[in-house]
């Protein structure tokens, strides 16, 4: 996750010199140059073992009218993240008042796959098989700038921007028409809240980390004395 953190950084030195000689902000684009990193950013998520990703057992209620059933999904895993790509323009702005450069653009997910084995009990039967479940678009807001006044990262916003459209598809078991509804309502809850957890985990979250190592590392030789 470093890689769209120290390519602004590269560009920091080539831009800021705009900011003296313009009397107004300034706009362009990155996209061509993303298209270009993004491949080995996906690179970087398989080699780290992030795709496919293994995920915790789950249990959840079903309910149907007034009865309840539990059911146990086991052999989750969540797939494609190394499918990064880009949703929208990547635009690198210099404000001159604020003296900062920021770089804003959505990356996201076109499809993401989510796998669990399911076995819901009732008192007549118990019912096993595979649920898929497939995110389509899932897009984070990165907004990331640079501050020449402090010399230091600020995240101005990272966040998901579009939460995707879920379709969840049972294998498996074709006799269970009755609870297919109320087993489709409670998964998709579940299953959209623990996507949207790991994404944060295991994509969002780094970000932060990385932003004050690189901080850190810049104090560390513009002002040596806090050492």
């Amino acid at each position: 996750m470093k890689l769209p953190i120290v390519l602004l950084l590269c560009l920091t030195a080539g831009f800021a010199s705009e900011l003296d000689e313009r009397n107004r902000d300034l706009e362009v684009t990155l996209n061509r140059l993303t298209d270009l990193v993004l491949p080995g950013l996906n690179r970087v998520i398989r080699r780290a073992g992030l795709d496919p990703i293994s995920l915790p057992d789950q249990s959840v209620t079903v309910r149907v009218g007034l009865l309840s059933y539990t059911s146990q999904l086991t052999e989750g895993s969540l797939s494609k993240l190394a499918t990064l790509s880009r949703f929208n323009d990547v635009r690198l702005i210099l404000e001159r008042e604020q003296r900062r450069i920021v770089v804003d653009f959505n990356i996201g997910w076109p499809d993401l796959e989510l796998n669990f084995d399911y076995n819901t009990r009732t008192p007549l039967v118990s019912l096993q098989g595979g649920v898929i479940t497939n995110v389509e678009n899932l897009q984070v807001r990165f907004r990331l700038a640079f501050n020449l006044r402090t010399q230091q990262f600020e995240v101005d916003d990272l966040d998901f921007s579009d939460t995707g459209k879920i379709l969840l598809t049972f294998t498996g078991n074709d006799a269970f028409d009755h609870l297919a509804d109320a087993m489709t309502n409670s998964f998709t809850n579940l299953f959209h809240g623990l996507i949207l957890e790991t994404v944060r985990k295991v994509a969002l979250e780094p970000v932060q980390a990385v932003v004050d190592s690189i901080n850190q590392a810049i104090d560390n030789v513009l002002r040596p004395e806090r050492l």
